[in-house]
């Protein structure tokens, strides 16, 4: 252990200096800027510099404004700026179906400007690696832990279980992970421990590691921490897996917000869920239904009664998702479907042609009881043939005396501003 503490810092007093002959000014950082927006779409600026746990403001619109601000949010830009140009300039992330050389036309001419940082993009068909014009070098050697992002330390630690576990295959054993060295008990003091202790924290929000408790050793040579940890052996034994890759992190930690990976991580979830915003909804839970087995009853202008074949459910517009985002309230798709209960299921007139926000508010209907019903054909009748939007379902609307009611929100001035009571044929059949 101490000879290993002992090399570990070499190699760290190795990197130190190799990252002193580094400097990117503020020109070399504009001119790297603006190469990264030339070739890469916002997105793909986005996705890479939070993969590396930095945060892109896209509302600063021109990509090589977010790519500069980007840079200066970096902790370290002289190591930090190196690793994210060799992603970038990665195989995966350079393919253009148009242009077999785009890849190395970028590489090219951010060569032109490395050299001013003494520095050269050095790749094949297979990496991409930042060398030093001095000495050829690389200056980010690939055992330094320092440009690790939170993804890679969940990574280890899901292969390190894995392995544990497969080397005995016993149900409930505890197993010691090893999260830093020589921490003197300030856990602000090694950052590899606490990426580590974040990974193993990601982990058991999601549910496979089941409990952890951190453990530390002393000795003459000095301090060690270890999270023993409980884990779900079900989530290994389920089915046979190579070790972790980046599909299986995400299947695992679909629950979990993780800043390191882009959002879109939860969009696979084969569930009867919705997402608005940073919030999830479980939707009722019904088989596969055609449409004239479908009613939906309103108890009143907040609460409906659903049956889908033999099975039934109660829930209110926020459960089912039409909850407006700042007011609380029913939003516009709600108040449209409670309107259409009222006129037997149906708008009054459609004119011609539809108005965008009439179509918008009808796919999210639509949308809604496809996702519901488990059912991929259209619930409307064919506008063409009906004149109005009519649901092919059994809408029922409260049982209240309609001709009293009050329409508090006003969803009736609404529909009759966006609609006429005499029908107006199209000018050609493509207007529907």
């Amino acid at each position: 252990m101490i000879f290993s503490t002992f090399g570990r810092s070499i190699r760290e007093i190795t990197i130190t200096i190799t990252m002193a002959k580094i400097r990117f000014t503020l020109p070399v950082k504009e001119k790297i800027a603006q190469l990264i927006g030339t070739y890469f779409t916002t997105k793909e600026i986005a996705n890479i510099f939070n993969d590396a746990n930095i945060f892109v403001d896209e509302s600063l619109f021109a990509k090589w404004r977010i790519t500069l601000d980007a840079f200066s949010k970096m902790s370290d830009p002289e190591s930090a700026i190196p690793r994210v140009l060799e992603t970038f300039c990665h195989p995966l992330n350079l393919q253009h179906a148009q242009d077999p050389f785009y890849r190395d036309n970028f590489i090219s001419s951010l060569n032109e400007v490395l050299a001013y940082a003494n520095l050269k993009m050095q790749a094949n068909n297979r990496t991409a690696e930042i060398i030093s014009l001095e000495d050829g070098t690389s200056v980010l050697p690939e055992n330094s832990t320092a440009y690790k992002t939170s993804t890679d330390y969940i990574y280890d630690a899901l292969n390190f279980f894995k392995n544990e576990y497969n080397k005995v295959k016993i149900s409930g054993l505890a197993y010691e992970y090893f999260l830093g060295e020589d921490i003197c008990f300030d856990e602000h003091s090694k950052p590899e421990y606490q990426d580590n202790l974040i990974a193993i924290k990601r982990l058991k929000e999601a549910g496979f590691i089941m409990e952890y408790e951190i453990k530390v050793e002393n000795n003459d040579a000095g301090g060690w921490v270890f999270a023993v940890c409980k884990i779900d052996e079900s989530k290994i034994t389920k089915k046979e897996e190579p070790p972790a890759t980046e599909a299986g992190v995400r299947e695992i930690i679909q629950k979990v917000e993780i800043t390191a990976m882009p959002e879109v991580l939860v969009r696979n979830i084969e569930d009867n869920s919705l997402v608005k915003g940073k919030k999830r909804i479980h939707l009722p839970q019904f088989k596969e239904t055609p449409w004239k087995d479908v009613e939906i009853r309103f108890l009143d202008e907040h609460n409906v009664h659903i049956k889908g074949g033999n099975k039934t459910a109660i829930a209110d517009y926020e459960g089912l998702g039409f909850s407006n985002e700042k007011s609380k309230k029913p939003n516009l798709a709600w108040n449209f479907l409670l309107q259409m209960a009222k006129n037997k299921g149906e708008t009054l007139q459609i004119p011609s042609p539809v108005p965008d926000n009439i179509k918008q508010i009808k796919r999210q209907i639509s949308d809604f009881l496809k996702k519901l019903f488990k059912n991929e054909t259209e619930p409307f009748h064919d506008i063409s043939e009906t004149r109005t939007y009519k649901l092919k379902i059994a809408l029922i609307p409260p049982q209240t005396d309609a001709e009293n009611e009050k329409d508090e929100l006003g969803i009736g001035d609404y529909l009759n501003e966006t609609m006429v009571s005499k029908y107006e044929p199209p000018q050609n059949e493509n207007e529907w």
